[in-house]
């Protein structure tokens, strides 16, 4: 399958949306019989987000863990993205 960008439920059509719920089934069941499955295993998603989110941090933390690869974190705090235009 070529790669898509998803912005929108009709970026996909049906048969998209068919291949997506079955491989997702496949990944969890390679999952839950602790198969080792790391598509991810180069790549490292950093995360900022404009309020704090702890409950979604975990998640993509989680995922990104469980599918090989890292997770950055990093609050405004720790960026130039929190300076106010001078």
């Amino acid at each position: 399958m070529q790669s898509k960008h998803f912005l929108q439920f009709n970026d996909f059509c049906r048969e998209e949306y068919e291949y997506l719920f079955e491989r997702t089934r496949w990944i969890k069941q390679e999952f839950k019989q602790y198969r080792q499955y790391w598509p991810l295993s180069d790549r490292t998603l950093a995360m900022i987000f404009d309020k704090n989110s702890t409950r979604t941090r975990l998640s993509f933390e989680a995922g990104m863990h469980q599918l090989g690869g890292a997770a950055i974190y990093l609050s405004t705090r720790d960026t130039q993205l929190g300076r106010g235009s001078r």
